[in-house]
């Protein structure tokens, strides 16, 4: 699992190169976090292409199918920026 957080130099860098380098080495969820827009974009590898599975926004809470042991109340990351 991989989390990028988005800044405006890295944006272009982390949503396409990135994500397809990980998708390349099978890396099964990728989250895009842009704390701008206060949203978390879960993409999860299947049959060896990242789809959209979910977007999170303040106040959800976000749930990794694949590493259940991952719980993250985004309305308490975000209440820090």
């Amino acid at each position: 699992m991989v989390a990028e957080i988005l800044s405006p130099s890295t944006s272009v860098n982390d949503k396409i190169r990135k994500k397809a380098q990980y998708e390349r080495f099978g890396v099964k969820e990728y989250w895009v976090v842009d704390p701008v827009h206060l949203l978390v974009d879960q993409f999860v590898l299947e049959e060896g292409k990242y789809l959209l599975h979910a977007t999170f926004g303040d106040g959800d809470t976000l749930i990794s199918e694949p590493f259940l042991c991952v719980c993250i109340d985004l309305g308490e990351v975000f209440a820090k920026l």
